[in-house]
């Protein structure tokens, strides 16, 4: 009987072993950090989505420039004031296109957050007007803040600033 009880008892700790290391590694994967987020998929819709204001914003078309700002958007130019709400960038746009003759901008990093709900791009920009005496030119970097609306990327932020110094300008 003994022998058969050695047997049985071994056997129990086996299924016990299996079963605490089951366990363990069903622990070890519901630790991992998953959001259900495919962050690529949102990687490729929101470079598409700057693609589509940067193409809109180069080519001066108002409303499609428009279109990818928030309500409550706040534009930051360099020496202006804050620029606050949809309709105030709008006219922004609409002054500033009458004076741009070629705005160029170079993508350098898109960073989104791991929740997927915020992000921000940085790169170089160009922008050329046309004055009086005539074309200035102006390189910069631009800073976008973007959050995810519904299904949508929206800019919340969108920030110039001049490569130049004071004197330069």
């Amino acid at each position: 009987m003994s022998n058969k009880y050695n047997r049985f008892t071994t056997k129990w700790i086996a299924v016990k072993a299996y079963v605490v290391f089951i366990l363990i590694i069903a622990f070890l994967n519901g630790c991992k950090e998953n959001t259900g987020i495919d962050s690529d998929h949102q990687r490729e819709f929101l470079l598409q989505t700057q693609n589509e204001f940067l193409t809109a914003i180069s080519s001066k078309q108002i409303e499609q420039t428009i279109e990818h700002f928030t309500d409550d958007a706040i534009a930051h130019i360099a020496n202006m004031p804050p620029i606050q709400g949809r309709d105030a960038i709008r006219q922004l746009f609409d002054n500033t296109f009458r004076f741009i003759s070629s705005s160029v901008y170079t993508p350098e990093r898109l960073h989104i957050s791991k929740s997927a709900e915020m992000a921000y791009s940085t790169g170089e920009v160009k922008n050329i007007f046309e004055g009086e005496q005539g074309q200035m030119e102006y390189p910069g970097k631009y800073l976008f803040v973007w959050e995810k609306r519904e299904d949508s990327w929206l800019m919340v932020v969108y920030s110039i600033s001049s490569n130049q110094s004071e004197t330069g300008r």
